[in-house]
């Protein structure tokens, strides 16, 4: 049985080329893209790994709470795992990111790809369209909306914001996405159509 040897923790920061405004923390400048990876290691050498969105370093001391409980722990019971996660909330930190290392190290025991492993019963094979998401709100998107486009983009995220549909569309002028590209409920509107 597989447990826990070695838990590490790296804390990323890309730095962007420009200055991010993310719609979702309206006011803040993002200058770089920041995550706190995580690496679980078993004693029989398998390799878990998880990531979770950062602000900065404020996971610094992440290590020294999560070593007591997870160090020895078996990853393929993940029962136990949600619990210890859990437990680790109540004093403060939530960190359910955490558990996607442990459903890597479990599919990785059972011999299983992930998707697999979290969906045995499943015979589907379901594709997922890339789509361009900007992520900003802006005033003007239409050069963007070319942009992707011409990189062989089909559908693209509108960051909806303003009071009403058609002052986010005219951000799309002078080509606003087709009706049938809209992928997004909250770009829908009673008739069931973008525009």
């Amino acid at each position: 049985m597989s447990r826990i040897s070695r838990i590490e923790l790296f804390h990323v920061g890309v730095e962007l080329p420009e200055v991010f405004w993310p719609s979702w923390i309206p006011g803040y400048p993002q200058t770089h893209n920041r995550f706190t990876l995580l690496r679980l290691r078993t004693d029989d050498g398998l390799t878990g790994w998880a990531a979770g969105a950062a602000i900065g370093r404020e996971r610094q001391g992440l290590g020294d709470l999560i070593g007591p409980y997870l160090m020895g722990l078996d990853p393929t019971n993940l029962d136990s795992v949600r619990a210890r996660l859990r437990e680790m909330s109540h004093l403060g930190w939530r960190n359910h990111w955490v558990e996607t290392a442990f459903l890597d190290l479990a599919a990785q025991a059972a011999g299983l790809p992930l998707y697999r492993f979290l969906e045995p019963e499943s015979t589907a094979v379901t594709s997922l369209a890339a789509y361009a998401s900007a992520g900003e709100v802006r005033e003007d998107r239409s050069d963007w909306f070319a942009d992707v486009a011409a990189r062989g983009f089909q559908t693209a995220k509108l960051r909806v914001h303003a009071p009403d549909l058609a002052t986010d569309l005219a951000t799309c002028a002078p080509r606003p996405p087709p009706a049938d590209r809209c992928n997004s409920p909250s770009m829908q509107t009673r008739a069931g159509r973008c525009r």
